[in-house]
């Protein structure tokens, strides 16, 4: 197992979302996370990435416990919430610009701009962020993930807005990821065509011990 989350509280606004949970992630794998609206999903997938704090537990990376501050888990994840995390003033291009730089991967102008044609973006470098639709500022997001070299990829809601061209494209990059020994943990209410594939429905999971979780006995498709 790659990543390993033991017996953890984790609470959102004084709620508790979940109270024991224990999960494994394991090498070259995509699990996909399901589950009601509000039963922690995102919170869960902030917390794994050191964004929130948990109240109780552990959470290890390959035997090796994460600190819970971002800059520290960082190192190892690539993070993409249901937010963009784009600034709507600033062009395509800039924005990629910009998060090269505070991602220390100081690329080059042409760089980028030779990837956004994976999602089919180039005509849009120079445009600012609040003439694209939804579905457009996903794919500058997206775009981010094929500089990407962090073990694990923790996506929230990937694919929202994506037309069925950019999610089969989104999906060859999860199977290229996969391939190259990385791993993924996602929330996504739209099926990703990646075989094999787990799926683990939270629902089930709250106030569950470790000992009553078998990954073999979720859907592996």
């Amino acid at each position: 197992m790659i990543l390993n989350i033991d017996s953890i509280i984790l609470r959102r606004n004084k709620k508790v979302l979940f109270s024991n949970l224990s999960l494994n992630l394991p090498e070259s794998q995509i699990l996909i996370l399901k589950g009601s609206n509000g039963v922690g999903k995102s919170s869960l997938l902030e917390a794994i990435c050191g964004l929130v704090e948990i109240d109780k537990g552990k959470i290890f990376l390959t035997k090796k416990k994460l600190n819970t501050h971002y800059s520290f888990t960082s190192d190892y994840f690539f993070y993409l919430g249901h937010e963009n995390c784009l600034k709507d003033n600033l062009t395509v291009i800039e924005n990629l610009l910009i998060w090269s730089n505070l991602s220390n991967l100081n690329l080059r102008k042409d760089e980028i701009f030779d990837k956004l044609s994976y999602f089919t973006i180039s005509f849009l470098s120079d445009y600012p962020l609040y003439k694209l639709s939804q579905g457009q500022k996903r794919k500058v997001a997206l775009t981010k993930l094929l500089f990407s070299k962090k073990l694990i990829w923790v996506l929230d809601e990937p694919i929202n807005g994506l037309d069925q061209t950019s999610i089969i494209r989104f999906s060859e990059l999860l199977k290229a990821h996969k391939r190259n020994g990385g791993s993924a943990l996602i929330t996504s209410h739209i099926d990703i065509n990646v075989k094999p594939i787990l799926k683990i429905n939270l629902d089930r999971l709250k106030n569950k011990t470790k000992d009553d979780i078998n990954l073999d006995s979720w859907a592996s498709l």
